[in-house]
């Protein structure tokens, strides 16, 4: 598989690698996919957060079987360490689901209103367990 990635030192460095997945999946990715006539349905954003990644490749509804052949994703340092300090704190079950829920919506609705204004494709975003995340 065919992966790019873009590398960011803060969250609030987001937006701009936004644009550049943006740009990948319509010069790259998606031709790509296109000229080998694989099936795909939307872009599916995978937000990784133990190890720092939003992940982005073409899916399909029609299959539970990934499809992409090339993919791209943003890798940020700072969520590796935000991460680390909740892993590490003395929350309570609740305090750490709530605390790490939170980091992990508020980075996927960040995701989707970026990608709603865009209008070139369906985005969705999902918790690295695989449950789609909504917002």
């Amino acid at each position: 598989m065919q992966n790019r990635e873009i590398s960011i030192g803060k969250l609030s460095d987001l937006p701009s690698a936004l644009n550049e997945i943006a740009d990948d999946l319509s010069i790259r990715v998606i031709p790509e996919h296109e000229l080998r006539a694989i099936k795909w349905g939307y872009v599916r954003a995978e937000i990784w957060e133990d190890s720092g990644r939003v992940i982005f490749f073409p899916a399909s509804s029609e299959t539970e079987d990934r499809i992409d052949i090339a993919a791209n994703y943003i890798l940020c340092g700072q969520l590796i360490s935000i991460v680390n300090e909740i892993d590490d704190s003395v929350l309570s079950d609740k305090e750490y689901d709530t605390k790490l829920k939170s980091l992990i919506n508020n980075i996927a609705h960040e995701v989707n209103s970026f990608f709603a204004n865009q209008g070139d494709f369906e985005l969705r975003c999902f918790n690295q367990d695989g449950n789609q995340i909504k917002i």
